[in-house]
C-alpha cells in the first residue's frame, strides 16, 4: 500500500506539474516574450542564485500547506492523488525556494516540452522531499523538527544547483557560438543531418564545392551539415512545419551541404537541393526570396552568377547579431545557396559571389 501510495504521489505531482510547464511554455512562445538564448539563461540563473543567497524576499506562493483535512475524508490513493496534483505546482503551496521560478522560465522559453520536463522534475524532487519529512514520523522528532532540518540543508543545494546550471550555461556559450552562424539567415535552429547514403544523395553532394574561401576550415559539424532528407531540409528554418510543407509542396527529393569555418566563428555554408521538377526549383526559389524580403534583407547584384540573387540579411535574436551574405540560384531541377556570414559583420558580399562563381563553375565541370 506504501508503494503505491508513494507512486500515484509521484506520478501525480510529475502530471500536474507536467501540464503547468507544458501550459506556461506554450503561452510564453504566443506571446512576444523572449526565447531561449544563453543570454537569458545566464540573466535568470543570475537572479535566482542572488535570490537564494540573499534570502530576503519570499518566492511567489499561497504559502498554505495542502489541507490534513482530505486525509480525514479520503482513502490513502486518493489522497495520494489530491496531494500530488497541488505538490506539482509549485506555487500551489509553501514554496521556499527561487528555484522553481526560475526553471519553468527557462523551461517555457525553450518552448512546451521543456516547460512540461521542468515542471515534471521539480515535482518529483517535492515528493522525495515531502516523503522525507514524513519518513521519521515514529522516531521522536517533531515534524515541524524533521522539515527543519531538510530545509537546513535545501539552500547550500540549491545554490550549488544553481552554480552549477550557471557553469553549464557558460560552457554551452561557448560551444553555442558556431552553430549559431548559419541558422541566422536560413535557420532559426541547428540543422540535421538524416538523409540515407545513397548513390544519388552522394551524386548532390559531390556538386557542392571541396573547399571555399582562405582561412576556413571544413566543419560540417558546426551546424549540422550532410546529407538532407524532407526533416533534415525542414529542420533548416525555424518554422519546421511550414518549411516541411512548402517543400513537400515544390517536389523536394534530397539534399546536400557543406560547411566551413574560422576560429571567430565565420561561417561559408554551401547547400544543394533536388526537386522533382525544374518549376518547383524556380518556385522554391521564389518562396525564399520573399521571404528573405519579408524579413529585411537587402538584395545585392550577382552579376557573375547566371539568374542568381544576392541578399544580406541581419539576425539578432541569438546571444549576438549575425550578418549572412547569401547567393540563391537554380540549374534545371536543383536549388542553389551559398552563404557567407559573420557575427562581426566583417565578411563581405564580394567573398559570397566569390564562392558563387566558384560553385557555378565547378557546376559546368564534367561529373567525377
Amino acid at each position: 500500500m506504501r508503494i503505491q501510495v508513494l507512486t500515484l504521489l509521484a506520478l501525480t505531482g510529475a502530471t500536474a506539474g507536467a501540464l503547468v510547464g507544458a501550459l506556461v511554455g506554450l503561452v510564453w512562445q504566443l506571446l512576444p516574450f523572449p526565447k531561449a538564448t544563453t543570454t537569458l539563461a545566464l540573466a535568470v540563473v543570475a537572479a535566482v542564485a542572488v535570490a537564494e543567497v540573499i534570502g530576503r524576499w519570499r518566492p511567489l506562493a499561497v504559502r498554505r500547506q495542502v489541507p490534513q483535512l482530505w486525509g480525514r475524508i479520503f482513502g490513502p490513493r486518493t489522497v495520494a492523488v489530491l496531494y500530488g496534483t497541488r505538490l506539482g505546482v509549485g506555487p500551489a503551496t509553501i514554496l521556499p525556494t527561487w528555484l522553481w521560478w526560475g526553471a519553468i522560465v527557462l523551461g517555457a522559453a525553450c518552448g512546451p516540452w521543456t516547460g512540461a520536463a521542468a515542471g515534471a522534475v521539480f515535482a518529483v524532487t517535492r515528493t522525495i522531499v515531502t516523503h522525507g519529512a514524513v519518513a521519521g514520523a515514529g522516531t521522536g522528532e517533531a515534524m515541524s523538527q524533521r522539515i527543519s532540518r531538510l530545509r537546513a540543508a535545501e539552500r547550500p543545494v540549491t545554490i550549488v544547483v544553481v552554480a552549477a546550471v550557471l557553469a553549464l550555461a557558460v560552457i554551452g556559450h561557448r560551444s553555442d557560438r558556431g552553430s549559431a552562424g548559419a541558422s541566422s539567415c536560413l535557420t532559426g535552429g541547428r540543422i540535421t543531418s538524416t538523409a540515407p547514403t545513397t548513390p544519388e544523395a552522394l551524386a548532390v553532394d559531390d556538386l557542392l564545392l571541396d573547399d571555399t574561401l582562405p582561412g576556413f576550415r571544413r566543419d560540417d559539424a558546426a551546424v549540422g551539415a550532410g546529407l538532407m532528407d524532407l526533416e533534415g531540409a525542414a529542420a533548416a528554418e525555424s518554422d519546421s512545419d511550414a518549411e516541411r510543407a512548402l517543400l513537400e509542396t515544390r517536389g523536394f527529393v534530397r539534399g546536400a551541404s557543406r560547411a566551413w569555418c574560422t576560429p571567430d566563428d565565420d561561417i561559408v555554408y554551401l547547400a544543394a537541393y533536388d526537386f522533382a521538377t525544374a518549376r518547383g526549383a524556380a518556385a522554391y526559389l521564389t518562396d525564399g526570396l520573399e521571404r528573405l524580403d519579408a524579413r529585411g534583407a537587402a538584395r545585392f547584384p550577382v552579376p557573375q552568377v547566371a539568374d542568381a540573387k544576392g541578399l544580406t540579411s541581419v539576425d539578432g535574436t541569438g546571444d549576438e547579431a549575425f550578418t549572412a551574405h547569401a547567393v540563391v540560384f537554380t540549374r534545371d531541377m536543383r536549388w542553389f545557396l551559398v552563404l557567407v556570414g559573420s557575427p562581426s559583420a566583417s565578411r563581405t558580399t564580394a567573398e559570397a559571389i566569390e564562392v558563387a562563381t566558384a560553385l557555378d563553375r565547378h557546376l559546368h565541370q564534367p561529373p567525377r
